[in-house]
């Protein structure tokens, strides 16, 4: 089985679980210092071209992992799946893709269209509204109670509307100006959207994990 997205720790912690299932497992992705690399319960990582920059050079060179490795399935496991999903038509037949329709992995990783689908089916979804402008920026500050000293809690605003992991540490407790400056920038097509929090015990586990000093060695097995 091939896994990309190496770079988030959950992918490598569904390497770990595929290794335990007794699957030959391989890894890869488009960064040099993704977590595959060290990791004995991967067979064999692998560097991809970045899909967003080298979208043929990237499918090119997935295929052909696919095909001297001899991979049964292929499971993306971070946002490079939308680059894939788009070009369903030229992945290898050799295996099986772990992909669903581009229609639905939108609606799976778009704030708005989640929550609206959640509430849709009937079950509990926080209020969640677009942020196009500063306006709705002002809105939406107006209505959610900030807690870290008049910044924006991360888990209170997302932007982009499509943000999942905090890859970009900045963006933590980022200032209302901050963002305000980001949707005022000429010819801007970023959105955002405010997400009411809900209650309940925070557990930091990336936190946690980088603060016992565990993360090195965690990351080898």
């Amino acid at each position: 089985m091939l896994v990309t997205g190496l770079r988030a720790a959950f992918a490598l912690e569904l390497c770990r679980q595929l290794h335990r299932a007794g699957h030959k497992v391989y890894a890869a992705d488009s960064t040099w210092t993704h977590m595959g690399r060290g990791s004995t319960r991967v067979e064999k990582s692998f560097i991809l071209p970045p899909p967003v920059t080298q979208l043929d050079a990237f499918v090119d060179s997935l295929n052909a992992i696919v095909e001297r490795e001899q991979i049964d399935l292929v499971i993306p496991a971070s946002e490079e799946i939308f680059h894939i999903a788009r070009v369903r038509d030229r992945l290898s037949k050799r295996c099986e893709w772990f992909l669903p329709p581009l229609e639905t992995l939108r609606r799976l990783h778009d704030k708005l269209a989640f929550n609206r689908w959640v509430r849709e089916l009937g079950l509990a979804a926080p209020r969640t509204d677009p942020i196009a402008n500063r306006a709705d920026l002002d809105q939406v500050l107006e209505r959610i109670a900030t807690e870290l000293r008049g910044c924006v809690g991360f888990d209170q605003i997302r932007f982009p509307v499509e943000q999942r992991l905090l890859g970009d540490r900045r963006r933590r407790g980022r200032a209302a100006d901050d963002v305000a400056v980001d949707l005022d920038r000429p010819g801007s097509r970023r959105a955002g959207a405010g997400e009411d929090q809900v209650a309940g015990e925070l557990v930091d586990v990336v936190g946690e994990f980088r603060s016992t000093g565990e993360g090195a060695r965690a990351v080898g097995q």
